[in-house]
């Protein structure tokens, strides 16, 4: 009776281990998620009140109503000697090149010279800049003059998330040979990522990329959520050690990094600090390929 059971316990043992391995996808499968931090780090009043300290420096400003209601609430809307301004904040870049776009239209702006527009009832000064850790829309009417003495103390050139993607990153660059081919991959494969400034996905030498530019400390907890997801997804943690010439770059530095593997495909994710954002790179492709690729993001 004893020999009985013990043979039906190993038979009942081999049926499930394999239809274990029967039943496990053939190809590594992605975490089914939407990685978010659970609070943004942006603070629209102090985007607000940046250009208010700065403008009232050198002109004569007075806070006034909305002058340009159509275009939302602004987070600042003042009277800058002759000239009328509204300062308007976004999370992310996205928002604030849709709200640009949206203003150019809705006030019939035509551009004249560079940051300068032309309206139907004046001239317009109209830009988006990345600032205090937001992005800001900028539309102010006046004299010409004035405009472009108001565009002298507020238009300012410095670290922004775009840069990071396309100036700091070689594959993200548009002026390298070595340049992602456009691709929109990681939400097909069922992982989304959001709360994030700014973004960049392709391929590169097959292998796909996806980078994605966060305040520092919601990019800190979108790095551990993702390396969670992708364990709890069944994908293994290699233990490697990468070469210490690896992440050496003037603007940015290698903050942590995380090998997963599944089977010959890898998932590599970094997380990489720079001056206007902290840079968060996956990316996935065959255990042969991956490391001459993320060299590319250095």
């Amino acid at each position: 009776m004893r020999k009985s059971f013990i043979v039906v316990v190993l038979v009942f043992t081999i049926v499930v281990v394999k239809l274990a391995y029967y039943t496990k996808p053939s190809h590594p499968e992605f975490p089914n998620a939407t990685i978010t931090p659970s609070e943004l780090n942006f603070s629209p009043d102090s985007i607000g009140k940046h250009y208010y300290r700065q403008l009232s420096e050198a002109f004569a400003v007075e806070e006034i109503d909305n002058t340009f209601p159509d275009l939302g609430k602004p987070v600042l809307s003042i009277k800058a000697n002759n000239t009328v301004v509204a300062v308007f904040a976004y999370p992310n870049a996205s928002s604030a090149t849709s709200a640009i776009n949206n203003a150019i239209k809705k006030l019939k702006l035509t551009r004249e010279k560079g940051m300068i527009y032309e309206g139907p009832d004046g001239e317009y000064l109209v830009f988006v800049q990345f600032i205090d850790m937001g992005y800001s829309l900028f539309v102010a009417k006046g004299p010409r003059r004035e405009l472009e003495a108001i565009e002298f103390y507020t238009a300012i050139v410095g670290p922004s998330p775009w840069k990071i993607l396309h100036f700091f990153t070689p594959l993200g660059s548009e002026w390298s040979e070595r340049k992602l081919e456009e691709k929109f991959w990681l939400a097909k494969k069922g992982l989304k990522l959001s709360g994030y400034m700014d973004s960049l996905e392709g391929a590169y030498k097959n292998v796909s990329v996806a980078l994605f530019v966060y305040r520092p400390r919601e990019a800190q907890e979108v790095y551990s959520k993702l390396v969670k997801a992708f364990k709890e997804s069944g994908w293994e943690v290699e233990d490697i050690t990468l070469p210490s010439d690896f992440g050496r770059n003037p603007a940015g530095h290698l903050v942590n990094f995380t090998l997963l593997s599944w089977g010959n495909k890898v998932v590599y994710i970094e997380l990489a600090g720079f001056p206007s954002g902290y840079r968060i790179a996956i990316l996935y492709g065959d255990d042969d390929k991956w490391f001459d690729v993320a060299k590319e993001l250095w």
